[in-house]
């Protein structure tokens, strides 16, 4: 329960609004999460196996794209992996190479989903696992290993017809603004998560009332 209720916590106060970092990261999502019913599907993965989880992965692209070409209850995923990855960030993004393979080679789904990967302790290059961590890394750090699942259809929809001035330049603001707040003001507000969920940093639950 401690995961779904981090990630839901992340998603309201990091990624639809300015209450954790002082911007919402993805000023797009708001209507998409806040929609009724919501149009974010945020699944929790019981899998321990790479083989488990890749067949769960393209389970879970299966209800996006369905195969009949009807449209599905929702239109983006995380998948929250809380069993796999947890220490290990590099073995996270070789598996989501597994997940672009697999895309690739179903025609169907070739071309239509993109996958992003969050991670308690991602960085934006693997080269940088050992060096100080900078605060524009929080920009993809999520409280455990979580692959979002999107609709390409549904990125290129919101670029085109968006009034957010310059939509493709909201990483780059994201990095400038977590840079300039620092990695010790970051990390302090990241790891707040865990205390109002009542969980430990170390993924324990310490409080489940």
């Amino acid at each position: 329960m401690s995961a779904l209720k981090l990630t839901k916590l992340w998603v309201q106060k990091a990624i639809t609004s300015s209450a954790l970092y002082g911007r919402a990261l993805c000023p797009f999502a708001n209507k998409t999460v806040n929609s009724v019913p919501s149009k974010l599907r945020i699944s929790l993965s019981s899998s321990i196996s790479e083989d488990d989880l890749l067949a769960e992965v393209k389970s879970e692209i299966g209800m996006l794209i369905p195969a009949d070409s009807s449209q599905p209850p929702h239109e983006t995923t995380l998948l929250v992996v809380p069993q796999m990855f947890e220490r290990n960030y590099h073995d996270m993004i070789k598996f989501s190479w597994k997940i672009m393979e697999a895309i690739n080679s179903e025609e169907s789904y070739m071309q239509k989903v993109q996958v992003v990967t969050f991670h308690p302790v991602a960085v934006t290059s693997l080269m940088a696992l050992e060096a100080p961590e900078e605060g524009h890394e929080y920009a993809i750090r999520s409280p455990h290993p979580t692959f979002h699942l999107l609709r390409e259809e549904d990125i290129l929809d919101v670029i085109k017809n968006s009034n957010y001035p310059q939509p493709e330049l909201i990483p780059n603001r994201n990095s400038a603004m977590l840079q300039e707040l620092g990695a010790d003001e970051c990390k302090k507000r990241f790891h707040s998560l865990f205390v109002d969920a009542g969980v430990s940093t170390d993924g324990s639950c310490f409080n489940e009332n």
